[in-house]
């Protein structure tokens, strides 16, 4: 049996139960746009499209997400991972915003910084 992924009307259901937030970091998307429905416990394995198997994660967390029910109970509530998926985004935004030139500048205005002493 091949999973196609759930049908767009149980995805809209987890959604809205889940609040159209990831679960694990809490990025909110009303938009539901980079949010995608996880299966707990794999498909591949169970076949189960159960509410109380699908889960509702962003792209970036779904990525990372184990493939095992046991490692992703201890994923989901590692407060420290979220923390980190939360500026892995806000790292790859700020990056894409400056080009090579920007970044140079940026770079020897940190190293002047680095060189004035320090007021005591």
């Amino acid at each position: 049996m091949k999973n196609k992924g759930v049908s767009n009307t149980v995805r809209i259901k987890i959604l809205k139960r889940d609040n159209y937030e990831c679960q694990k970091c809490g990025e909110a998307d009303k938009t539901s746009k980079t949010l995608e429905i996880h299966h707990v416990n794999p498909f591949y394995q169970s076949h189960d499209d159960s509410f109380n198997n699908l889960i509702t994660l962003c792209s970036t967390c779904h990525k990372y997400a184990p493939n095992s029910t046991e490692e992703f109970q201890g994923y989901i509530s590692d407060q420290i991972s979220a923390i980190a998926t939360v500026l892995s985004k806000i790292f790859k935004k700020v990056i894409e915003e400056y080009t090579d030139k920007e970044w140079e500048g940026l770079e020897q205005e940190i190293e002047k910084e680095q060189k004035l002493p320090i007021n005591t």
